[in-house]
């Protein structure tokens, strides 16, 4: 791997609707780059500059509430199949 390659990171935030993934993504960033007082209806990308490190936050539209605790791994794979193929490769997953 290269230095520039581990230099990038490409996190994905997901998790059920007021969960705080716009919310821990502008924490994250130290910018207001989501709209935590609303829902998110599709996802958005923010970027930043972290601990020298170039990060690429994509914050996701949150599920229901009413879904089970046993539902969310196959809901989270969804998510983040749906980011990658939006932005591409993602180096991480946090789901909130």
């Amino acid at each position: 791997m290269t230095n520039n390659f581990l230099s990038l990171l490409r996190v994905v935030l997901l998790g059920s609707n007021r969960s705080g993934k716009s919310s821990v993504g502008n924490l994250i960033l130290g910018t207001e780059a989501f709209n935590a007082a609303r829902s998110t209806a599709m996802c958005k990308k923010g970027q930043g500059d972290v601990c020298r490190r170039k990060i690429t936050l994509v914050d996701s539209p949150g599920w229901g509430r009413e879904f089970q605790l046993c539902d969310t791994a196959e809901i989270a794979k969804h998510e983040q199949q749906h980011s990658v193929s939006l932005y591409g490769y993602i180096n991480e997953t946090i789901i909130l």
